[in-house]
Parts: C-alpha cells; structure tokens; sequence
C-alpha cells in the first residue's frame, strides 16, 4: 500500500508542476494542453483512490474529471482560438519575475490556510498525511495568480479552470464519498460552456480596474 500513496503523491505533484506550465505559457493552445493533462493527472489520482479505497465513488468521479473536465473543456476552448486567431498568443511579463511572484504567493497563500485555517479543524486526509494537501492549496493559489496576472479571457478561463481542478482535488483527500463533487464538477462544466460560449465573444481582454470606471 506504501507504493500506492507514494504514486499518490507523485500524480499530486505533476498536477502542481503542469499549473506552473500553465502558467508560464504565452500560447493559449499550449496553456490548453496543460489543463487536459492536469485534468487528466486528477482523474488518475481519483482511480488510484478507488483502488485503494476500493470506492466506485473515484471510479465514477475520475471518469468524469478526466472526459468532461478534461477534454470536453478543452473542445469548448480550441473553437474559441478557432474563433478568434488573436487567442492564439498573449505577452507575458517576464519568466523570472513571473515565477517568483507566483511562488511567493503559493507559497505564502498555502501557509496562511493549512497552517492557521485547516489545522484548527482536526482534518485527517484519506490517504498519506495532511501535508499532501500543500499541492492542492499551491495549485489554487497558481490558478488565482493566473487569472489576476493575465488580461485574455481565455487565458482567465484557463486559470478558473486550473483553481477548479485544485478544489476537486482537495475534495478527494478530504470526503471519503465524493457525490457532491461528482454534481459540482458537472456544474463547473456547465459554467465553463456558458463563459467560453458567451463572455469570450463578448470581451477578449480585461484591463484592470477598467470594469470599475464610470
């Protein structure tokens, strides 16, 4: 069973490293990619637990994770680039500064909440220890970073999609029969649909502050 917690972790840290690729891709299409293989590195985590927790709970939930968080999400994406050929590239600030700030921040942002936040709350995580927890808050807080350091709503999306993929992934350390996460992954997709569909069409770029002006 050791073997199997230690795959656990190593899926789980792939996920945190395909957020910083994500991340630091100035091509949407490759910033794509790296949310299906995040997706699909969740969904694996998710049928490795059901073989360790023998639950077809993970089963279900991985399957799902994998077809619509992954590639039907990642369908909705592509034929917005279709779209729009000015989706297919945006300017990024500089690699280092980038990657530093973005550390700072999930470091900082994982330390303020597991520290001062879920150790208060007794939480026993269902497989390893509560320290596999790190990489779900440091993906979070990259998709945040993603989403306050980009101006392209695609690029937006991705980053709401890649803090998503982190809160499905502390749901399946923390609930041993995750159900509602199976009904929130489906609403995510739905979101997901309507903003792709919708709100890309209506605005590719968002400055800031510039929703605040009168």
């Amino acid at each position: 069973m050791m073997f199997i917690v230690e795959v656990v972790y190593a899926l789980a840290a792939f996920t945190l490293l395909s957020s910083f690729y994500i991340l630091l891709q100035p091509f949407i299409k490759a910033m794509i990619s790296g949310i299906v293989t995040q997706s699909v590195l969740i969904g694996l985590i998710s049928l490795v637990m059901a073989f360790y927790l023998n639950s077809i709970d993970f089963v279900y939930l991985g399957i799902l994770v994998i077809v619509l968080r992954g590639f039907l999400v990642s369908y909705l994406l592509q034929r917005q680039i279709l779209k729009h050929r000015e989706l297919i590239r945006e300017t990024t600030y500089g690699i280092p500064s980038t990657i530093l700030a973005a550390i700072v921040m999930a470091i900082t942002g994982s330390f303020i909440v597991y520290f001062y936040v879920f150790s208060s709350l007794q939480i026993n995580v269902v497989i390893g220890s509560n320290g596999i927890l790190l990489f779900a808050f440091m993906t979070m807080f990259l998709g945040i970073f993603i989403i306050l350091s980009r101006k392209n709503t695609m690029t937006q999306i991705i980053g709401y999609v890649n803090e998503e993929n982190s809160m499905v992934l502390i749901s399946i350390f923390l609930i041993p029969v995750p159900f509602i996460v199976e009904i929130t992954v489906f609403l995510d997709v739905i979101t997901l649909v309507l903003i792709a569909s919708v709100v890309a069409k209506e605005k590719l770029q968002h400055i800031a502050l510039q929703e605040l002006r009168g």
